[in-house]
């Protein structure tokens, strides 16, 4: 209903763009989509981290992450790996967590790759190829779908981003300064909640039927 609202208004092209603008900065918040969110609320972008922690928050309660873990529990996933992680984070281990949700996103990056010779590139070159595949089709997707989308390679582009010598850790989770041992702040709750939802919004786009 919200993608046929979005494309029977016609928006401008300058709408559009501010748009998915917006989306996109919602992404290098790390903050993929959550379902319950009110139909407008990605239309304005965070004006930091913080402020976008502080608007979202309310929309991962714990009953929220309840019924994600559901969720991912019905999708095609590894299911052990799956329940390792969920163990981890209801026990407060939040880096081992953290280890493998970054393993079973980077699994399916490389497994969506088709074997050309014996070379599948992984993490940010992995989620780089996705998404160049994504852009070369997105005219077969709805507004809606174009702007969850965009949300969801802005989030992969942020958490797996290079990390250029390891001399300034990002505010963000990042991938290479978790899975190499070099991260400096502790792995927080709202870390692997946005991971969670990056995995899940992930699984969706893969689903999605105009996807090959």
């Amino acid at each position: 209903e919200t993608e046929t609202l979005l494309q029977a208004s016609g928006f401008p092209e300058e709408r559009r763009k501010w748009l998915t603008e917006s989306y996109c900065a919602w992404g290098k918040c790390g903050w993929s989509w959550i379902g319950i969110t009110p139909m407008k609320f990605y239309n304005t972008p965070p004006q930091n981290v913080a402020d976008a922690n502080r608007r979202i928050k309310p929309y991962h309660s714990n009953l929220e992450i309840v019924k994600l873990f559901d969720r991912l529990h019905s999708k095609k996933l590894r299911q052990t790996d799956l329940d390792s992680a969920i163990f981890c984070y209801q026990n407060r281990q939040y880096k081992p967590c953290a280890l493998m949700l970054f393993g079973m996103i980077d699994a399916k990056l490389i497994r969506k790759q088709a074997v050309i010779g014996s070379y599948r590139p992984a993490g940010e070159r992995a989620a780089k190829k996705l998404k160049t595949q994504y852009e070369q089709e997105n005219g077969r997707y709805g507004f809606f779908s174009l702007l969850r989308f965009a949300n969801l390679f802005s989030c992969l582009e942020t958490v797996f981003a290079n990390g250029k010598n390891f001399e300034n850790e990002p505010a963000i989770i990042n991938r290479n300064y978790i899975d190499h041992g070099m991260n400096q702040r502790p792995v927080l709750k709202r870390d692997c909640i946005q991971l969670f939802f990056i995995l899940d919004n992930l699984l969706d786009f893969f689903d999605y039927p105009l996807v090959e």
